[in-house]
C-alpha cells in the first residue's frame, strides 16, 4: 500500500517535529509496504500514491537498464538494444547482424513517468545513448 495526500499531509507533521524516523514509524504504523530509493534522500522511503517520497515530498525518479549494441558503420537507428546482455547477444549473433556491431554495452536511464521516458526517447537530439 501507498500513502495517500491526508497521509503525507500527516508526515509532514512529524517530520517537523520528529525527523525521518517519525515518518518511517509512521509508515511502518499504518502500513505503508511499498518503499523505494528516494535519490534525494539516498536510501528506500515509503512511497506516496502520486509517485513521491513520503519523507521529503520529492518526486523518486525511476530507472530503466537496457544493453545496446552500436552499429559502428552506419546509423544510430541500426543500434541493437534488449533487456540483457544475454538477449542482446543472441539478437547479435541469431539473425548474423555482421561485424559492424560493438559488444553489448549496459545502460540506464533515469525518469519520473512514462511520458518523460518517452520524452526523452523521441526529442530532438535524445541521449539515450542508444
Amino acid at each position: 500500500m501507498k500513502a495517500t495526500d491526508k497521509q503525507y499531509e500527516k508526515a509532514v507533521k512529524l517530520y517537523e517535529d520528529g525527523g525521518a524516523t517519525a515518518v518511517y514509524d509512521y509508515a511502518k504504523d499504518i502500513g505503508i509496504d511499498e518503499w523505494s530509493i528516494c535519490f534525494a534522500c539516498e536510501t528506500d522511503t515509503p512511497d506516496c500514491k502520486d509517485g513521491s517520497c513520503l519523507v521529503c515530498g520529492s518526486v523518486k525518479t525511476k530507472q530503466l537498464t537496457y544493453w545496446v549494441s552500436i552499429q559502428t558503420g552506419d546509423s544510430p537507428a541500426y543500434n541493437l538494444i534488449a533487456k540483457t546482455k544475454k538477449e542482446c547477444l543472441q539478437i547479435l549473433r541469431s539473425n548474423d547482424w555482421g561485424p559492424g556491431y560493438a559488444a553489448p554495452v549496459k545502460r540506464t536511464v533515469e525518469y519520473e513517468d512514462a511520458f518523460d521516458l518517452l520524452d526523452k526517447a523521441t526529442q530532438v537530439g535524445a541521449n539515450l545513448r542508444c
